[in-house]
């Protein structure tokens, strides 16, 4: 069943609604709440643990976003609904991606100390 809804959304079968709030929006709100209430959790952990967790994140991240333009390529340029999630979307990319580069460089920071920011 879950295996199934996964690879639905993944392929765009789903509708535009459900994919971008549902599967983008609660799901990064969940994250965010997570990293929110546990400002410290990637230095709970040693190094992989952290990496791992990151990858996870990234992972649901990039199912998200595959998911929405998927279903939103079923809707012309002239819909409304598919300009807007485009650019929520290119914003949210933009953002996730300055995040990554950050969580990169405090990985190589932890992994040789002697490297500065």
């Amino acid at each position: 069943m879950m295996v199934s809804y996964i690879r639905s959304h993944w392929n765009g079968e789903q509708s535009l609604a459900r994919s971008f709030w549902i599967n983008f929006f609660l799901i990064n709100v969940a994250q965010n709440i997570i990293m929110k209430a546990y400002p410290n959790l990637f230095e709970l952990f040693s190094m992989w643990p952290s990496f791992i967790m990151a990858l996870i994140f990234y992972s649901i991240y990039v199912w998200g976003v595959v998911g929405i333009f998927r279903s939103s390529a079923k809707y012309s340029w002239t819909n409304i609904w598919r300009l807007l999630v485009t650019l929520c979307l290119a914003f949210s990319l933009f953002i996730q991606i300055g995040e990554l580069y950050l969580l990169i460089k405090l990985f190589s920071y932890a992994a040789n100390t002697t490297t500065s920011f």
